[in-house]
């Protein structure tokens, strides 16, 4: 299957990991690079996933020092999502935060981060994973679909305790990134 090869074609954002720099795309394959030369070195081993899919913008805490992302697994039986954490004080990691099943998965890109919550956008641009599998298979996003008449769905996952919190369901809408997320009043504000 394409999407599982290991290609070093991460263009999406870039993180400095333990002394190293990084560059990531939604393929959970982080490929390590000189900053000065910008020369690809490798794949960073110890971030890379076991998911298909995964975030291109993991996110760390910088009080804590701990490190989050998620990854979708499309092979069935498995398909859904896992939210995971390394570093910090829940030690070297990774550790999985929550697992959340999904015969069809949605398209994510990012998620929101809070002290307490760590919050997943569903959206109801979903695929078949069965469809990665066909003889006449297309590109990844090819393979998606909007379904209008599903919801978004904020997973709200605690940070601490680990396993989803809540599912909130909303009017479908589509987003690529959260510009900011904080806990106030006991309450998530999320933008």
């Amino acid at each position: 299957i394409p999407i599982i090869a290991p290609l070093p074609n991460a263009n999406v954002s870039l993180e400095r990991f333990a002394g190293t720099f990084v560059a990531h795309t939604e393929i959970p394959i982080p490929i390590r690079f000189d900053p000065k030369t910008l020369d690809t070195i490798g794949v960073q081993q110890s971030l890379q996933g076991t998911g298909i899919l995964g975030t291109a913008h993991p996110h760390v805490d910088g009080a804590t020092g701990e490190r989050f992302s998620y990854e979708v697994d499309l092979i069935p039986p498995t398909t859904g999502y896992r939210v995971l954490v390394r570093g910090g004080s829940a030690g070297a990691g990774p550790r999985t935060l929550a697992t959340i099943p999904r015969a069809e998965p949605g398209y994510m890109h990012s998620f929101a981060l809070t002290d307490r919550y760590l919050v997943v956008l569903e959206q109801p641009f979903i695929v078949n994973p069965l469809s990665f599998l066909s003889a006449d298979r297309k590109p990844i996003i090819a393979n998606y679909r909007w379904e209008s008449k599903n919801p978004v769905r904020l997973i709200v996952i605690d940070r601490h305790a680990g396993g989803v919190k809540a599912e909130i369901e909303m009017d479908p809408f589509f987003v690529f990134h959260n510009v900011n997320a904080f806990d106030r009043n006991g309450k998530i504000e999320m933008d």
